[in-house]
């Protein structure tokens, strides 16, 4: 598989790609050029010396603090690291279990013989688990003395009570009861929180309300202003480390292969790692050990002053996708080199065979453009923008209707996935296409399940793996 380093970042066909365009789309072109050119771009380190420095106790790490409007508060390299240099580690200020089911309340790991906690009744492990203080010292004294107990009642029963529970946890940790407590708002304050993008959000105003009225109403804390429960929301949104690997997430082969805990099922705010910059191609990996603590390493040789990054998504997507999930989860436009670049970094991840020559390569004519026309880097032939998203929809709902028609038969499975790949790839989308490359992935461990796989069955789950371990290293460098 070819890819470029970053050269071509900016590939563009000759022709006048600015003609006829919709005038909102004109406008939205306008808005992201201004993105696009901002002195800071989220994979380099050029200029962002002249960013603020803050002075931090982490001098130690060859990491510092840097500010400036655009980003906040970030991560950037003291010095020149090497790859594989270990440049943070720390505990966190703020743990509480994620949503899933048999997750303990204390330890927050997925237990496999939950109990009730003898005070609340809400699942641990056991005695420990029940005196860890994150638990104890807070849902679990609230929760015993309003008599909340498994299952919540309406409206509450509307989401996990995991999602409650942290911003419980959070609020009561605001009220400075300890000096502990004090510090640890302190450091949570420093975190960004996006308070004014996020208001103009309905999901995000239901969720707001809900909450107020959870742990104003029914857990009877009245002495917390609303806009405080409203910044920790933000804060825990935008700035947590969410510790649930998906089965398809590169990073989760790495956790397998080191002996790392992956059943671990929690919400970390860390007061530094936290501020890590987001990356559509990471410049270091983080672990969190049994224990909550996070170490992070650099991926790659990195000069002095670079901006280190860090997934907020799944970078096993394509630029479209991972943009819309990044402005609807995170309130931001990415602008990084992969995402302005026409062919992801030369993967091709998100490119598509062009249905008028079926011969050419269906481009972006503005990747940052959520609107943009797809030409033909042959012939020339333009789609709308939803042209392209109409066929990832397509191919994702298909490969969903396979898995759950055939759940109860392997054979069948293997069948209707092959048939899949048959019809699009190659044909509708780039071989190397992110919804291709998933429907390989599905396949491959279905014929893992197979009983006795001829040579050929195996060297094609060869084949599949390592095109994906191929496409995977260029978003995730650092991958052994």
């Amino acid at each position: 598989m070819e890819t470029n380093n970053y050269q071509g970042l900016r590939e563009r066909s000759d022709l006048n790609l600015t003609a006829d365009l919709d005038p909102e789309i004109k406008m939205e072109k306008k808005r992201v050029d201004l993105i696009s050119n901002c002195p800071i771009k989220l994979t380099t380190g050029d200029n962002l010396s002249s960013c603020d420095d803050e002075d931090d106790e982490y001098s130690s790490f060859p990491v510092k603090i840097a500010n400036n409007p655009t980003l906040g508060r970030y991560l950037v390299a003291r010095r020149d690291l090497k790859a594989g240099e270990l440049i943070l580690r720390e505990d966190p200020i703020f743990v509480s279990p994620n949503s899933g089911d048999n997750t303990c309340f204390g330890c927050c790991l997925k237990a496999k013989n939950p109990r009730p906690c003898s005070t609340c009744g809400w699942p641990v492990c056991g005695k420990e688990c029940e005196q860890i203080p994150f638990h104890s010292r807070n849902e679990c004294a609230v929760f015993s003395s309003a008599g909340i107990t498994p299952p919540l009642q309406p409206p509450y029963d509307f989401i996990h009570p995991a999602e409650l529970i942290k911003v419980l946890r959070a609020v009561l940790i605001s009220k400075g009861r300890t000096a502990e407590d004090a510090a640890t708002w302190g450091a949570m304050t420093k975190l960004e929180s996006h308070m004014k993008q996020r208001e103009a959000i309905p999901k995000v105003r239901f969720m707001s309300t809900l909450t107020k009225n959870f742990i104003r109403g029914a857990c009877h804390v009245g002495d917390v202003p609303e806009e405080q429960i409203d910044l920790i929301l933000g804060i825990i949104d935008v700035n947590a480390f969410r510790h649930t690997l998906h089965p398809n997430n590169p990073l989760r082969m790495e956790a397998v292969k080191a002996n790392k805990d992956v059943d671990k099922n929690a919400t970390f705010l860390y007061p530094k790692g936290s501020m890590a910059a987001h990356g559509c191609r990471r410049t270091v990996r983080w672990e969190t050990l049994p224990s909550g603590t996070l170490e992070m390493y650099v991926t790659e040789d990195t000069p002095a002053l670079s901006l280190l990054t860090h997934p907020y998504v799944d970078l096993m997507k394509g630029t479209p996708e991972r943009r819309r999930l990044l402005r609807d989860q995170f309130y931001f436009d990415c602008s990084c080199p992969r995402c302005s670049d026409r062919t992801e970094l030369g993967t091709h991840f998100s490119t598509l065979k062009c249905p008028t020559c079926f011969e050419g390569n269906l481009l972006p004519d503005y990747p940052l453009h959520y609107k943009s026309p797809w030409t033909c880097a042959s012939c020339h032939a333009t789609k709308p923008s939803h042209f392209e998203r109409n066929v990832v929809r397509g191919m994702q709902a298909e490969m969903k209707s396979v898995l759950e028609q055939c759940s109860g038969n392997n054979l069948a499975v293997v069948a209707g996935l092959a048939k899949l790949l048959g019809k699009y790839r190659g044909k509708i989308c780039h071989p190397n296409h992110f919804a291709v490359v998933d429907v390989e992935y599905h396949l491959v461990r279905r014929m893992a399940l197979m009983r006795k796989p001829t040579v050929d069955l195996l060297l094609e789950m060869k084949k599949l793996i390592h095109k994906y371990l191929d496409i995977a290293v260029v978003f995730y460098p650092g991958i052994k």
